[in-house]
This record gives structure tokens, C-alpha cells and sequence, in this order.
């Protein structure tokens, strides 16, 4: 069974992909928050946020405090990766990953994510580590 992998525009593709081949993981994104990869990378379902985007397609309405904690831990001026996490937990999916240390790692971020949403926030090579040892 593969890996449901909720992924942000930084991430490694190519390196992600080569996973997905194996079929070890599964890629997901949520379309219109940034760049959209269309081979081989599932759309998922995002959160409808007042001010942040529009009830599209299988969009549902955002769990206001979940969101508003998201928010205080990476910062309410990165609206894009709020949406990011949130349609990952959203969509079930076991890890998220980043190239963002910044707004999702560093600072004990990582492990406030983690411990709101149970959503496994890596970079890509520590997933990649991670599933090799599996």
C-alpha cells in the first residue's frame, strides 16, 4: 500500500516521482494554491477559507479552529502554505512535504504541525531517508 504524500511547490518532483514509480508513495497537491503539476500528481480537496479562496469542485468549508492554529504557528502572511497543510490533513494524507524550513520546520513549527494536524511535515530527502529504512 502506498503513502498518501501531500506535497508543496518546493518540493523535489524528481525525487518524489521516483517514489511514486515504485509505487511507494502517492503525490498530492491542492490545485490552485501554486504551481499545479499536471502528470501524475492528484488534485485534492482544499479548505474554503473567507478571503482565501473559492468554493470549487470538492471543496469543503475549513474547520475555523484548526485553521486559525495553523495560522498562528506558520504565520498568517503565508496564507498559500496555511492551504498547503490544510488540504494535506484535509485529505488524509500521512506525510507533507516541503522545501520551506522556515515557515513549516524550523522554530518547533514542525512539531506543532505535527502534534494539531498527525500529518508527518519532511523535506524531501528525510522522506526519502524515511522510506529507504522502511
Amino acid at each position: 500500500m502506498s503513502i498518501k504524500v501531500g506535497i508543496d511547490q518546493g518540493a523535489n518532483l524528481k525525487a518524489l516521482r521516483q517514489l511514486q514509480r515504485r509505487g511507494l508513495v502517492t503525490l498530492h497537491q491542492a490545485n490552485e494554491l501554486e504551481q499545479t503539476w499536471p502528470r501524475d500528481v492528484i488534485q485534492q480537496k482544499k479548505g474554503f477559507m473567507l478571503d482565501h479562496s473559492k468554493l470549487d469542485g470538492p471543496d469543503e468549508i475549513a474547520d475555523e479552529k484548526i485553521v486559525r492554529e495553523i495560522e498562528r504557528i506558520i504565520g498568517l502572511e503565508n496564507r498559500r502554505d496555511i492551504g498547503h497543510i490544510y488540504a494535506a490533513y484535509l485529505n488524509k494524507c500521512e506525510y507533507f512535504v516541503t522545501e520551506n524550513p522556515d515557515d513549516f520546520i524550523i522554530d518547533g513549527r514542525r512539531e506543532a504541525l505535527e502534534s494539531l494536524l498527525g500529518i508527518k511535515v519532511r523535506r524531501t530527502n528525510e522522506l526519502v531517508q524515511e522510506i529507504a529504512k522502511a
